[in-house]
């Protein structure tokens, strides 16, 4: 992942991530206001450039192990009950060895019952097929374990039928050591070996939860609904729930309420008759794009089937692999969704093209994830889509050659969170390309969706959340909520010059100028501000800083527009005036009303803030610490 370091520029303070914000203050002598220059979390046209130029890499890397052509699963074993990492409890004889051999690993690596039970399906899979399974099948047997390690990573190993006996304590000590050395410290692990009719083989399984879950979870039982709580395992930007909802459609999660980060509390629906998939995808702090860190999978009933099958798409009967094609076919599941068509983009699709082999071949290896970030957020940006971007998504799979480009889908369309992106409401454009190797009998495809934002959004409910987690951080600190603002004349105002940016008159920092002379002249008072520019609002996290979470009485107005940007795309951008009093105003004779107080020592130059006096004056950004975001 990328993470935009902070920078100072001009005389603003800007810090340059998922929370960019503006500071303007009046103290001093008016100047000209300086414009804020957003950093784009996204690669220039020039690193693209060196992205697309690097050597292809070698087959095997690019497209993976073979994967075999297979539409269901049905699990060998008993499968998980819950999601939780408890400790491997079972009797396999070369379970509880490779356990015996972990246990005393000093960064805490074990064996769990849920990557037990995954290499074990694994295993039992390659050796009934040949090769491994699809993603969709992996998933699901991954969830059916009841592992919480959204990202597992699989080695399977040949061996030698007559070498395939059972593993021996004193004999396979160091040599399982060794290889569970080679995993993520604490990884969670399972080992499994096992021998068909002409083959045997060695699995290793292993991963490290990225989100943990208050309790465990029980896989059935759910009437209706799901509550998630739990923490990530670093400071977060943004979380997002999706759930399957049907054949097809998804479903959104909702917050129970303001948590803070690193922290999460959703409800998701889940359905009555058969199992519901639910994924949480969540952003590091400072980071694009946002990645999986939870996938499980629950059910109304009281059991929790052990047979999985792909769905079957209601695509046109010629879906094939060009572009034109495949725009048909999300079309057709939108049209059934009740949503308007997206339209393909060849230049974009040429991007995409360019970027794939080196993404497909450095995701799997960990060493490389720096390379598979960057070329991923290369084939979202959209840079050769005009107009404003709200966000943008790629699915990358990997198929056997004969697997038809409507059984691709379907696997793909598994995931809650690929049908969120395919069936957004506000996605306009779409690009494909695939490339393959006849050889290895194995193919990889990139679609992407990228959507814009609506013409006229409410963002009522983004500002009520936004000021919940704002009450959220003061009550922590044992503050009262601030006082919100309520004047409807205020809030247009607000919303009116937060439009007026968005249609390119006037830039961000001028805005708050203009809105913080507004407010000063009315109410013949002393306002602060500032501009954040998240990322995203969708199960944003913000962060505060200063006054708001130092003051005794705080009084905010907030309102939500978007800022145009000229690489990638554009961000949202919360406006927020506020007032601020660290102590009951003494008792001093009448002052002029135009004439601001000099700040606190503590206020003199906040990070993320400024003061408007009650006057009419220009107003400049004023030299402030950058703060860390």
């Amino acid at each position: 992942m990328r993470t935009i370091a902070p920078s100072l520029l001009a005389l603003a303070s800007f810090v340059v991530g998922c929370e960019t914000t503006s500071s303007t203050s009046t103290q001093g002598p008016a100047v000209e206001v300086r414009e804020v220059e957003l950093e784009s979390p996204f690669p220039d046209a020039a690193s693209l450039m060196d992205l697309a130029a690097r050597p292809r890499p070698e087959a095997a890397a690019l497209f993976g192990p073979a994967v075999a052509d297979v539409d269901t699963w049905t699990f060998v074993g008993v499968g998980g009950t819950t999601v939780e990492a408890a400790p491997y409890a079972g009797e396999d004889r070369n379970a509880v060895v490779a356990a015996q051999a972990i246990a005393d690993d000093a960064t805490g690596r074990r064996l769990t019952q849920g990557m037990q039970c995954l290499a074990e399906e694994y295993g039992q899979f390659v050796l009934a097929h040949g090769a491994a399974p699809a993603a969709d099948i992996e998933a699901f047997m991954a969830m059916r374990c009841g592992t919480p390690v959204a990202h597992p990573r699989i080695v399977a190993t040949p061996v030698p039928l007559a070498s395939a006996k059972p593993l021996h304590a004193d004999r396979d000590r160091a040599r399982l050591q060794a290889a569970f050395a080679g995993t993520a410290p604490g990884a969670q692990l399972g080992f499994y070996k096992g021998r068909g009719k002409t083959s045997a083989i060695e699995v290793l399984a292993s991963g490290v939860p990225e989100a943990t879950l208050d309790a465990p979870l029980a896989l059935a039982g759910h009437a209706g609904q799901v509550e998630l709580r739990g923490t990530v395992a670093w400071d977060l930007d943004t979380v997002v729930g999706w759930a399957t909802a049907g054949a097809q459609g998804v479903a959104a999660c909702t917050r129970t309420g303001p948590v803070a980060s690193p922290a999460f509390a959703l409800r998701c629906p889940v359905a009555a008759e058969g199992t519901t998939t639910i994924e949480l995808h969540a952003a590091p702090r400072g980071e694009l794009p946002e990645r999986l860190v939870l996938r499980v999978l629950v059910a109304g009933g009281a059991t929790v089937p052990t047979t999985y099958r792909a769905e079957t798409l209601p695509l046109p009967a010629d879906a094939t692999r060009d572009e034109a094609s495949v725009v048909n076919a999300v079309n057709a599941l939108r049209l059934a969704a009740q949503l308007p068509p997206v339209a393909g983009v060849e230049a974009q699709s040429k991007v995409l093209g360019a970027l794939l082999p080196q993404h497909a071949a450095a995701a799997s290896d960990p060493a490389q994830a720096e390379l598979a970030n960057q070329a991923e957020l290369g084939m979202i940006a959209g840079r050769e889509i005009e107009g404003d971007l709200l966000s943008g998504g790629v699915l990358v799979t990997a198929a056997p050659v004969a697997r038809s480009f409507e059984r691709e889908l379907a696997g793909a369309l598994a995931s809650p969170h690929a049908r969120a992106l395919v069936l957004d409401p506000q996605a306009k454009h779409l690009a494909f390309t695939t490339t393959e190797d006849q050889g290895l009998g194995m193919r990889r495809s990139a679609l992407a969706v990228y959507a814009e934002p609506a013409a006229e959004a409410d963002h009522s409910a983004d500002v009520a959340a936004y000021l919940d987690a704002l009450d959220l951080q003061r009550q922590a600190a044992g503050l009262p909520p601030v006082v919100r603002g309520q004047d409807p004349a205020d809030l247009q105002t607000m919303q009116a010059t937060a439009a007026r940016v968005y249609a390119g008159e006037i830039g961000p920092a001028t805005a708050l100028d203009e809105l913080l002379r507004y407010i000063a002249t009315k109410t013949k008072r002393s306002f602060k501000g500032s501009i954040v520019f998240p990322y995203s609002l969708a199960g944003w996290s913000p962060t505060f800083q200063g006054s708001l979470v130092e003051a005794e009485e705080v009084t905010v107005l907030a309102a939500i527009g978007r800022h145009r940007v000229q690489d990638g795309w554009g961000r949202p951008m919360v406006v927020v005036l506020y007032e601020a009093k660290t102590t009951p105003p003494a008792a001093a004779p009448a002052a002029d009303p135009a004439v601001a107080a000099e700040p606190s020592p503590a206020e003199a130059a906040p990070p993320a803030e400024g003061s408007a006096p009650a006057a009419a004056e220009p107003v400049a950004p004023a030299p402030a610490a950058t703060p860390t975001p």
